[in-house]
């Protein structure tokens, strides 16, 4: 078995690498970046609707995490940490909203004309009801459908109740679901669901 300084930073754990970046080795910190940038950003556009904000709130959250790694209490997963810092960020943003378009939705459209225009005119329709919701069920939409937490994990990043978390979420899929089809648009059946009952 190897030792912890004989790890790579591939298999160094998050802890490992940010003790080593604390220490001065940029590789460590590099491999942390790497290993959470995506989610970090996908949290952020979640909450922002905006590509080229939620990077600038990704590349924040990555600065502060190099200039004071000691803010993480290692209470709860960096990755939970980090997507605390990206929430917190975000919904201090306020400036305009633009193109939003939900993976779940345009991975499974179909490259017709026709379907080009229906896509066009769902991601209006989307960002009109997501903008319409409160930032808090926007950030909680974003941990829930783009970094693929659970009710219980989302509650932690966002100082909740876990039912409490699991009334926001199923308003606010429930709000965007009802929006969205009283304005004609027919979600895939796929889209996703929240049940109220502890899983």
């Amino acid at each position: 078995m190897k030792r912890e300084s004989d790890r790579s930073p591939e298999e160094a754990t998050d802890e490992e690498l940010l003790d080593a970046s604390a220490d001065g080795d940029r590789r460590a910190f590099d491999q942390l970046f790497r290993r959470h940038y995506a989610h970090v950003f996908r949290v952020a556009h979640g909450a922002l609707l905006d590509g080229a904000e939620a990077n600038d709130v990704a590349q924040e959250v990555f600065v502060r995490l190099y200039q004071r790694p000691n803010q993480w209490s290692r209470v709860v997963p960096l990755r939970h940490f980090l997507f605390q810092v990206a929430l917190n960020e975000a919904l201090g943003v306020r400036r305009r909203l633009r193109a939003f378009g939900r993976q779940w939705y345009l991975q499974r459209a179909q490259r017709t004309p026709e379907d080009a225009v229906q896509r066009s005119q769902t991601v209006i329709l989307l960002e009109r009801e997501l903008l319409a919701l409160q930032p808090r069920q926007r950030a909680a939409l974003a941990l829930y459908l783009e970094a693929d937490l659970e009710p219980r994990e989302i509650a932690l990043v966002m100082r909740m109740t876990p039912n409490a978390t699991r009334v926001l979420l199923h308003r606010a899929l429930e709000q965007v679901r009802q929006r969205a089809q009283s304005a004609g648009l027919v979600l895939p059946d796929d889209s996703p669901q929240l049940a109220l009952e502890e899983a």
